[in-house]
């Protein structure tokens, strides 16, 4: 079975309400990978150089090493959330503005979804 017919069962399977166990895995090394994260249980697992994706919460990583030259890349509609938590944090609209709501003059804010264009 391919990853991603895993993942839209995975994704079919929790929209239904049933209980998913995530698949495990334990000691892999991983370098220069792209891994997406949904669906796994990483154990003592090791992330050099890779690019890790987060679609939304449905992974863990116990007692991993992350390597400083790893990017964390958000999928889907995770970015809203990260959104929604950085709405007060300053200068994070200036470092990154894919990762924080749009501000309004009147204090409002705006979070769209990743495929939707920024519109003052």
């Amino acid at each position: 079975m391919s990853e991603f017919t895993q993942q839209i069962q995975h994704s079919e399977l929790q929209h239904l309400g049933y209980p998913f166990q995530l698949q495990h895995i334990e000691s892999v090394w991983f370098n220069n990978k792209t891994i997406h994260l949904a669906g796994y249980r990483f154990v003592r697992c090791r992330f050099d150089g890779c690019t890790l994706v987060i679609a939304n919460d449905d992974f863990s990583l116990e007692k991993c090493y992350l390597g400083p030259d790893n990017v964390i890349q958000f999928a889907h509609e995770s970015v809203k959330l990260i959104q929604l938590l950085n709405r007060d944090k300053l200068g994070v609209s200036e470092r990154n503005p894919k990762l924080s709501s749009e501000k309004h003059p009147d204090g409002t804010i705006s979070i769209q979804g990743a495929d939707k264009g920024r519109q003052n």
